[in-house]
């Protein structure tokens, strides 16, 4: 497998059928992707597992990466029936290849944080305006609209927003909310906060792990809530979330700590609403498998490798192995327990519990 795009075949007038858990309707190829991308903005997602069938049936024909892939272990598209079946593409593999859908071009490319001197991760976005309306969906799923909030992010050492898909979402979030914004410097931030929290506006603060713990105790506000996107960037040594989050509360003075769990490979991001159990919205769905076999999963409480399933990556791959080590429930929720022995540090969540 090369850096470059493998040569795609010709598939002419095939059909796809899309299912919103109505009547499966037939379309030809070209048709297919709006149609999906209609289906997670706007419809109920009634039967995850028919669409993600559908998108890897989809995605085997469409993307030469993964159909590359699958070709490499022996297997047959075609006798995929079921969701654990379906094999899962190594995240490392976005640091070698493009992927992408046969006849689609990239809008931009996202870069994943990574450390320095590590490989990075590109992820082409044919349609960032999806890539806009699927983290704000997801966003909203949990929280409530952005116009009630004024975000504030504190992610000094993210870069640019035309690399970084955490900025992008960032600069989508401030433009449809109340007034907000990046903030880089500690002492800024605390003057801000001060400032802001003597009003009624319900305050977000996105922070990046390693600089959050480096505020001063400041006297919070019913007002103020923290979400951590994880990661300590090499600033420092991993320390477990549950202490991480013990110090933002005292330095903050907040009562919970909330987390993000995002990755530039993937459109959709999961949140920690408290605890750091994670959860999903309707078109995403994590499952853990054995670390020493690709297509045994495990009962939920038990630990293993993380596979992300995420249908807005129709573009790309919805199929994804990652390299993070967590546990999954009954309910869909999850938590990242910590990495994979000698796998490259990233930019999202890398505490453990």
């Amino acid at each position: 497998m090369t850096g470059q795009h493998s040569s795609q075949q010709d598939y002419g007038e095939a059909r796809y059928s899309v299912s919103s858990g109505q009547q499966a309707k037939n379309v030809s190829l070209k048709d297919y992707i709006p149609k999906f991308k209609q289906i997670l903005l706007n419809s109920e997602i009634e039967d995850f597992e028919t669409l993600a069938i559908e998108a890897f049936r989809f995605q085997s024909k469409n993307c030469s990466v993964y159909r590359e892939f699958i070709s490499h272990l022996g297997i047959n598209a075609n006798e995929v029936q079921k969701v654990s079946q379906i094999p899962f593409l190594p995240i490392s593999l976005y640091k070698s290849r493009d992927i992408i859908v046969h006849g689609l071009e990239p809008e931009t490319v996202f870069l994943s944080s990574g450390t320095a001197g590590v490989e990075r991760s590109r992820k082409l976005v044919p349609d960032l305006d999806f890539y806009h309306q699927i983290s704000q969906k997801g966003f909203e799923y949990f929280f409530g609209p952005l116009k009630n909030f004024q975000f504030i992010f504190f992610l000094p050492g993210y870069g640019k927003a035309n690399e970084s898909s955490l900025i992008n979402m960032a600069d989508h979030f401030l433009n449809s909310s109340i007034r907000g914004g990046f903030i880089e410097y500690q002492t800024q931030l605390e003057d801000h906060l001060s400032n802001e929290l003597q009003t009624s506006n319900s305050i977000l603060l996105f922070g990046v792990t390693h600089a959050l713990l480096q505020l001063e105790k400041f006297p919070g506000s019913e007002n103020l809530k923290v979400i951590e996107t994880g990661g300590m960037k090499g600033r420092g040594k991993e320390i477990l979330r549950a202490e991480v989050h013990q110090r933002i509360k005292e330095c903050l003075g907040v009562s919970e700590v909330l987390s993000e769990y995002g990755m530039a490979e993937l459109m959709s991001q999961s949140y920690s609403l408290g605890k750091g159990i994670f959860q999903t919205p309707p078109w995403k769905k994590v499952m853990v498998r054995d670390i020493w076999s690709s297509t045994e999963y495990l009962q939920t409480g038990r630990t293993g490798l993380i596979n992300i399933i995420d249908l807005a990556n129709i573009e790309t791959c919805s199929f994804i192995s990652t390299e993070d080590l967590g546990k999954a429930y009954e309910d869909g929720s999850f938590e990242i327990l910590g990495r994979l022995d000698q796998s490259d540090l990233r930019g999202c969540n890398l505490l453990s519990n």
